[in-house]
C-alpha cells in the first residue's frame, strides 16, 4: 500500500528526524492537491523523539505509578558530563564536554534504533 493511502487512512507515520516528516507531510499535501482536494486533513506525521515523548507524556497522565521518569536534555547533560570528567579515560581528554555532548548523542542514538 502507498504512503498516501496511508496516510488518507489518519494512520500514525513515524520518521527517524523533524526533517523527514516535514518532507512526508509536503509529499502529503502535493498528493492532496494533484487530486484536486482544496482542503485537507493534515496527516499523523511525527518524528520518532517527538511521538515517543508523546506516548510518555499520555502514560504519566494516565497512570502515573507506571510512567518512568524521563530526564530533561540539561539535567541529562549533567549527568553525562559526570560520568566522563569522573572516567580513568575522562582525564586524558582535550575537552571532556564535547565527549559528554558526544556520548549522550550515541547513547540516544542507541536506544532510538534499538541498537
Amino acid at each position: 500500500m502507498q504512503l498516501n493511502a496511508l496516510l488518507d487512512q489518519n494512520v500514525v507515520v513515524l520518521t527517524a528526524s523533524r526533517r523527514l516528516a516535514h518532507a512526508v507531510r509536503a509529499g502529503y499535501a502535493r498528493h492532496a492537491q494533484a487530486q484536486g482536494r482544496a482542503i485537507w486533513r493534515t496527516p499523523r506525521v511525527l518524528p520518532w523523539s517527538s511521538w515517543l515523548r508523546q506516548q510518555q507524556l499520555e502514560t504519566r497522565a494516565t497512570s502515573p505509578e507506571a510512567a518512568q521518569r524521563v530526564l530533561p536534555r540539561a539535567q541529562a547533560r549533567v549527568l553525562w558530563d559526570e560520568i566522563v570528567a569522573t572516567s580513568r579515560a575522562g582525564h586524558d581528554l582535550l575537552s571532556p564536554s564535547s565527549a559528554a555532548r558526544l556520548a549522550a548523542r550515541s547513547w540516544r542514538r542507541l536506544h532510538d534504533y534499538l541498537i
